[in-house]
């Protein structure tokens, strides 16, 4: 490996104060990207408590709506931030790790959020974010963009 390929040199500037499974690379770069459940003190793991099934899949499910509710926030209104990127992949390591212990019944759990999380939004706007073309959800993006423009007197 060449220097340039070694990315430990500044690996230490995504600073983790609790390491676990799933947070490397989702540390704080100073005081940019602080989420306590990330890379915080909640992100802290503990291997003597084992987790039930139920557990798992309810655990599942709260970070597939976390994943969601993220990915909904970018596709409206076109921005990203530090702290929702890292929510976001930390988000769907979890999901990830647990899927690959369970599997299906993660899948149909992660479809039971869409659909009650879907039922709190606008319904034009879900419908594009799940199955619009890519001309619907410009479409869309536009007329937000307009309406918050307008709000704000631009």
């Amino acid at each position: 490996m060449n220097e340039e390929d070694d990315f430990s040199s500044i690996s230490g500037l995504f600073e983790c104060r609790v390491k676990n499974a799933d947070n490397e690379w989702l540390g704080q770069l100073g005081p940019i990207g602080h989420v306590p459940e990330v890379n915080g003190a909640g992100a802290q793991e503990f291997p003597e408590f084992r987790a039930t099934k139920h557990e798992l899949i309810t655990l599942a499910k709260y970070w597939a709506e976390i994943a969601i509710d993220v990915e909904y926030w970018w596709f409206l209104y076109e921005q990203v931030c530090g702290s929702e990127v890292r929510r976001h992949s930390f988000a769907r390591a979890r999901v990830n790790r647990i899927s690959g212990l369970i599997g299906e019944e993660v899948d149909l759990a992660i479809e039971e959020v869409y659909q009650s999380y879907g039922a709190r939004q606008n319904n034009k706007a879900w419908e594009t974010f799940l199955h619009g073309s890519e001309a619907e959800r410009a479409a869309l993006q536009e007329e937000i963009q307009r309406s918050l423009r307008n709000r704000d007197g631009g």
